[in-house]
């Protein structure tokens, strides 16, 4: 959302690819992110970013000092990052608000 708003981008059908990009990413965070490639490139590619970083913080603090070897450490710090991921926004904003 902060990257939405502190653009100022708004819907636009033009040839410049830098307004078409900052106008998909404003369609993704404000409306549904289905309307542009660029907002479900935006919008995947948090989820993937926070899905790497939720994987990190389990291996290295969660299920770090439990007793577990390496390779559990690995697989249930993944279990959780898949589980975990923030996969409703991917759900449009119309199911949210009428």
């Amino acid at each position: 959302m902060a990257i939405s708003i502190g653009s100022g981008a708004k819907y636009y059908e033009g040839n410049d690819i830098g307004k078409q990009i900052l106008s998909g990413i404003y369609l993704a965070t404000n409306h549904s992110c289905y309307d542009s490639i660029y907002g479900v490139l935006f919008i995947v590619s948090g989820i993937l970013f926070s899905s790497i970083f939720i994987f990190a913080f389990n291996y290295r603090v969660s299920f770090n000092n439990k007793g577990l070897s390496k390779k559990q450490k690995i697989i249930a710090s993944l279990t959780m990052a898949i589980i975990t991921a923030p996969y409703t926004f991917l759900l449009p904003k119309e199911l949210f608000y009428p």
